[in-house]
């Protein structure tokens, strides 16, 4: 096999970056776009923002089967034996999509419901309502692109979903502008409501999108459900229900700080709402090396090639820890002018000004994370990544929040959990990549 060098690495991890911060960047334009909406841009940025943790809570959970799907399409293109998993993406397509047919029916009845529980209240909760019951019926849509971008993945080809996420992108904003604030003569301005159906619509368009470059660059795919099910559909389950597990703690700790972040207002909950999606955003933007780190590292287990997955660890590790760095201290040079990208209102840029350096001081943890979220999934190793993650949220980031908060920090105290919950997230994989690679 050939051997792992700079080149192999960013040819996969370029296109994923570019792929995988498509998605934040949309939720930061979203969020700059809503907080400005006239006489109700507070209130709408809250809003957004408890309906945009719900969401990410329930694509990324049900979204697992991406890496899982990934995973086992690697090891068998490592192994050269593609042949024998040709039904199985129509299999798993199938329950994705029954599965997110079945979230749409619970909730649209139960969106109010589910926002109160958020904390929610008045205005905001009265937006959020709307929103979360126009933004559910995308579901489907957005669990077949992430399905279809798992085999991408699995096949090395990061630069088809890059494709897509750059269109679903572009049209989103278009819409959000046309649809927020009208166009004089032609449509009234929406408000959030016009955003809702943007990327309701954005979201259709990319499945087609993704729907046409499967066709066209993987013809051996099968997209249709296919009898029997295929032996490896067990694989695929057993390892999405570790990655669901997984997702649902990681997620369920980011739903909680939105939570305790609008327990202290709207002004914290609109700051928190910037706060998380710069984050997110400097998630995806290094996570494409995760997706670099998944797509390789399967493919080596494949080969059985421990040499090869102890130096793509290094190579990757180093750029990913660097990309962090670079992006804290322009970050810190930013400082002063992020904010005001997003609101004007004195309260929440504030609040967000004593929050941005703690979110900035986390790239770096939070790259050697990923990477390893990426090279565990990659080698199927997700009852690890599960684990990990309920030893973060339940051992680190509860107890260092309430700690935090007893001392009242308020925002602050979400903030430093998260810290906190970066670093064991990050510590954990790595003393245990030491342990995994002796056993091959």
């Amino acid at each position: 096999m050939k051997a792992v060098n700079f080149k192999i690495i960013h040819q996969l991890a370029i296109p994923a970056t570019i792929s995988g911060i498509s998605e934040p960047l949309l939720s930061l334009t979203d969020t700059a776009i809503v907080g400005r909406i006239p006489e109700q841009g507070a209130a709408a940025l809250a809003a957004a923002g408890a309906v945009g943790a719900f969401l990410s809570t329930l694509i990324w959970v049900l979204g697992q089967t991406r890496s899982a799907l990934g995973a086992v399409v690697s090891q068998h293109k490592g192994a050269q034996n593609l042949k024998s998993i040709k039904t199985l993406t129509g299999q798993t397509l199938f329950f994705n999509i029954g599965l997110s047919l079945l979230i749409i029916a619970v909730c649209l009845p139960l969106a109010r419901n589910i926002l109160v529980l958020l904390n929610t209240t008045g205005e905001v909760l009265e937006l959020g309502t709307t929103y979360l019951q126009i933004r559910i019926l995308g579901m489907p849509f957005t669990l077949f692109c992430f399905t279809l971008f798992g085999v991408c993945r699995g096949l090395q080809d990061t630069v088809s979903p890059m494709i897509v996420s750059l269109i679903g992108t572009a049209i989103n904003i278009v819409l959000d502008l046309v649809l927020v604030f009208g166009l004089p003569g032609l449509i009234s301005p929406m408000g959030l409501e016009g955003a809702a159906i943007a990327s309701l619509l954005a979201q259709i368009i990319m499945a087609a999108c993704t729907y046409y470059y499967i066709r066209k660059k993987h013809p051996a795919i099968t997209l249709v459900l296919r009898w029997p099910i295929h032996p490896k559909i067990k694989q695929v389950l057993q390892l999405m229900t570790n990655l669901f597990l997984r997702s649902l703690t990681l997620n369920l700790t980011l739903l909680f700080a939105v939570k305790e972040a609008a327990k202290y207002g709207t002004i914290s909950l609109s700051a928190h709402t910037i706060g998380i999606n710069l984050w997110l955003f400097a998630a995806f933007f290094i996570d494409g090396y995760g997706d670099s780190a998944n797509a390789l590292s399967g493919k080596l287990l494949g080969a059985k090639d421990a040499k090869g997955l102890l130096h793509l660890n290094r190579l990757i590790l180093k750029y990913a820890f660097s990309l962090g760095v670079i992006l804290t201290l322009i970050g810190f040079i930013a400082a002063p002018y992020i904010g005001y990208v997003f609101t004007e209102e004195v309260e929440v840029l504030t609040q967000f000004d004593k929050v941005f350096p703690v979110v900035l001081i986390t790239f770096p943890i939070s790259a050697i994370a990923f990477v390893y979220d990426g090279f565990y999934k990659g080698l199927g190793e997700a009852a690890f990544l599960r684990n990990t993650l309920l030893t973060a949220s339940l051992i680190g980031f509860l107890p260092s929040f309430y700690l935090f908060d007893s001392f009242g920090f308020n925002l602050m105290a979400v903030w430093y959990a998260i810290g906190v919950w970066m670093i064991i997230r990050a510590l954990f994989p790595y003393f245990y990549f030491k342990l995994y690679i002796r056993r091959i």
